[in-house]
């Protein structure tokens, strides 16, 4: 019963865990006190649930191993096939060397948090270790502590931690992922090797090397990013990754290790960022897949045979000005003709540079990440032409417009833009009431065009006579954005009236019929709604289509009554109206059916006597105040109005 309160007394002075696990004297079938086969000042319990706990205060001894043999042996060497739990309680500042090897039976395990020192095979061997807690203090991590583990699944290195020994890890074939503290300046040769499953590795940053063998036959290894601190790659220490897809070396390495990523035969891209690497033999040797090698901005140097008989390698990206130096057959194995892709204005210095003159298909590119402009919107301006809008952006040169040609996906450049325009072309090309057209944009900037845009594609409206004076409408979708309905509009009159709303349909139905249609000339366009305005202060809000009609082509027919002649036309900055007919007045109208030139004339209806020569009646106008494009000219006679088109260029 003393012994039972003493236990109780001396755990709660240490941990809360030490205490439940030995509270009850009657579980306890092994103890030691203090003595030098332990360290002086602690004591271990062993309990029936196979529980060994360490307490006291102090270091641990060590129990050197020669041939598998401990001397002197642990205190507990005869239960070692029965421990499953190791609990090392606060206040213990060490585990010995070979401690707990080849404890078959141990299952996890528990550091406390004044343990600063995990010594040499301390659990080496224990091949059913799955589980592992490293107090916050630990400073230390021994050579081959964790050796052959081969059930130990995960394991946390505290950021305390400033040595692992070699191979403190090695064949520990279940770890999948680990961190490793910047703290750790030096990766020990051999430390990860044959860790078959480990897939994630982070490397904080801090470290400077990695020794040689350090991730050797790492099977399951897809990807690694080594820390901008590190200036050594060891001798083959990413030998044999068979799964390792990418790396990027560091621009501060100036040493990468024989041999370094022999074998890594998924390896598809390196970024190699190394200021002046120093040379190294066969660095990248057999690396089948190789197709990407991106040099960094500050490579000064590419090693001697540093990417040698790589020949699967397919592109060059090399973002350094001037050429960095190629060492000793740094390249060979890359076929002539291979894409570099070289700064702006370095084409001459790269193929006139040693080594590199040998290749002759050089692009240069800005490596600025330029962003890819979207279309806003394609609507039909009142000139029947297509009003292209797009979405501005910072840091680019300029727009490069696109329109589709009559193959599909096939599209054509029509227009640069300068950035310091308005992010908006009209093309005047095109005609909105003869088909639907789909353009693209690009951004440039230096010498670098981006990917083209998402595409849109206008609406095109068609109209045909119904029976009773009705009229079928049907149109194509307009592509691009989601809307969720179409207006429908219509206008009437010889000379183009206002237009009104007269029916909404939702965005699936592209047909109507209009019964109510009136008399004459009718006019009608398809609307979508935009959620917000391409360009607020221009009030972009709407996508419209063609202007389908009755009447001609361009909606408008040329009326005669009497007739008259327009010279020239199409016309650039004035127009003449002659007629043999006395006129009163003459208007220029846009497409919308909008006045934007009114003149009257001194015109009479004169009576000729029979046999004379009537004199022609003319007006000249000035037109270079307006946009080019399509008008209609209404001249006014006494008995009526003639209608003829005009283009002004």
């Amino acid at each position: 019963m003393k012994k039972n309160i003493f236990l109780s007394f001396a755990f709660f002075a240490f941990t809360t865990i030490c205490l439940i696990n030995v509270a009850n004297a009657q579980d306890i079938i092994a103890s030691g006190n203090c003595g030098p086969n332990l360290g002086p000042n602690l004591k271990w319990t062993l309990t029936t649930d196979s529980v060994l706990t360490i307490y006291g205060t102090g270091e641990m001894s060590n129990f050197y191993c020669y041939g598998g043999v401990c001397y002197p042996d642990p205190p507990w060497k005869n239960y070692k096939n029965f421990i499953k739990t190791v609990i090392i309680c606060d206040g213990a500042t060490s585990v010995g060397t070979g401690a707990f090897l080849n404890c078959l039976a141990l299952t996890s395990l528990t550091i406390g948090n004044d343990v600063t020192i995990i010594k040499d095979e301390a659990f080496k061997g224990c091949i059913k270790l799955y589980s592992s807690v490293l107090g916050n203090s630990l400073t230390n991590i021994g050579v081959s502590t964790f050796e052959s583990c081969k059930s130990l699944y995960s394991i946390i290195i505290p950021e305390s931690v400033i040595f692992v020994g070699n191979r403190a890890f090695y064949e520990c074939i279940s770890l999948f992922s680990i961190t490793l503290p910047g703290s750790i300046t030096t990766i020990e040769p051999w430390t990860f090797a044959s860790c078959y499953s480990l897939t994630s590795l982070i490397l904080e940053n801090g470290i400077t090397t990695i020794g040689s063998m350090t991730f050797d036959h790492c099977l399951a290894l897809t990807s690694i990013t080594l820390p901008e601190s590190v200036t050594t790659i060891g001798n083959v220490s990413f030998q044999c990754c068979p799964a390792l897809r990418s790396v990027t070396i560091p621009k501060n390495v100036v040493s990468i290790g024989n041999g370094a990523f022999n074998q890594c035969e998924s390896l598809d891209t390196i970024y190699f960022n190394a200021i002046n690497c120093l040379p190294n033999t066969w660095g990248f040797y057999y690396c089948p897949n190789l197709t990407t090698l991106v040099i960094g901005s500050s490579v000064e140097t590419i090693p001697d045979r540093a990417f040698i008989y790589n020949t699967a390698l397919s592109s060059i990206i090399s973002r350094t000005i001037p050429p960095p130096t190629l060492g000793t057959d740094a390249l060979k194995g890359a076929v002539s003709d291979i894409p570099i892709y070289i700064p702006c204005s370095t084409l001459e210095s790269y193929s006139t540079a040693p080594g590199w003159d040998r290749f002759t298909n050089f692009i240069e590119t800005s490596f600025q990440d330029i962003p890819v402009p979207q279309l806003c919107m394609i609507s039909v301006n009142e000139n029947n032409h297509n009003e292209i809008v797009w979405n501005d952006e910072e840091d680019v040169e300029f727009f490069n417009i696109y329109r589709q040609n009559t193959q599909d996906d096939n599209y054509d450049l029509v227009a640069t833009v300068p950035s310091s325009n308005p992010s908006m072309w009209v093309d005047t090309e095109s005609n909105a009431s003869k088909h639907s057209y789909s353009y693209k944009v690009s951004s440039v900037f230096d010498c670098t065009e981006t990917i083209l845009s998402d595409a849109h594609k206008t609406i095109h409206l068609s109209i045909n006579a119904g029976e009773n004076n009705s009229w079928n409408l049907v149109w194509t979708t307009y592509e691009g954005i989601d809307y969720t309905t179409y207006n429908i509009y219509r206008a009437t009159g010889e000379i183009m009236s206002e237009f009104e709303l007269i029916k909404t349909v939702p965005a699936n139905i592209t047909s109507f019929c209009d019964l109510s249609a009136p008399i004459g000339y009718v006019y009608y366009m398809i609307e979508i709604m935009l959620e917000a305005p391409c360009v607020p202060e221009r009030n972009l809000n709407s996508i419209k289509s063609n202007i389908a009609s009755d009447k001609s082509e361009v909606g408008i027919d040329e009326y005669l009554h009497p007739n008259f002649t327009i010279i020239p036309n199409p016309a650039t900055n004035q127009i003449t109206i002659s007629s043999s007919t006395p006129f009163h007045s003459v208007e220029i109208i846009n497409f919308l059916g909008q006045t934007v030139v009114s003149q009257t004339t001194n015109g009479k209806n004169d009576v000729i006597p029979s046999g004379a020569q009537r004199n022609e009646e003319s007006q000249t106008i000035n037109i270079s105040h307006l946009h080019a494009g399509i008008y209609f000219v209404r001249v006014g006679f006494e008995n009526g109005g003639s209608v003829k088109k005009l283009v002004k260029q």
